[in-house]
């Protein structure tokens, strides 16, 4: 019965997953930037192919996973944490916040993030020493480790 649960619960998070992306592509990216104009029955049929794509990169992955999951992972959310999470704090609660510096600091704040993690975990712009690390982080806490 438990297994069901986390079953259902896995598909329900991937069904939602893929229709945000086909969406995100058909009405956001193709009518909003590209093609304005399209039909409905262009849109639907243009977010029925984003969704079969995903499927597929998803199932090819799901066969052949690749070796650093836990690396993206970690390089994903550090991404969401360095630009979406300062625009939306500020946003909340700054009343002067507008489009235009929020922006500038999602741009800001992945791009530092982006040389951070370059710097530290791939030695890139000469690497760095402990007395370079921001705030304590450290490579070995860039790194996740399998679970024991």
């Amino acid at each position: 019965m438990v297994a069901a649960g986390g079953l259902a619960a896995a598909l329900s998070t991937a069904a939602g997953l893929l229709l945000v992306i086909s969406a995100s592509v058909s009405h956001d990216l193709i009518k909003k930037t590209f093609k304005p104009n399209i039909s409905d029955k262009g849109e639907l049929r243009a977010a029925r192919i984003s969704a079969t794509v995903a499927v597929i990169i998803a199932g090819y992955f799901g066969i052949n996973p690749p070796g650093f999951v836990a690396a993206v992972v970690a390089l994903a959310f550090g991404l969401a944490a360095a630009s979406f999470f300062p625009a939306i704090v500020l946003g909340i609660f700054y009343k002067k916040m507008n489009k235009e510096g929020a922006i500038a600091g999602m741009i800001t704040g992945t791009l530092l993030m982006l040389f951070y993690m370059t710097k530290f975990k791939f030695d890139w712009f000469g690497g760095g020493t402990s007395e370079d690390w921001w705030f304590g982080i450290s490579r070995k806490v860039l790194e996740v480790s399998p679970c024991s």
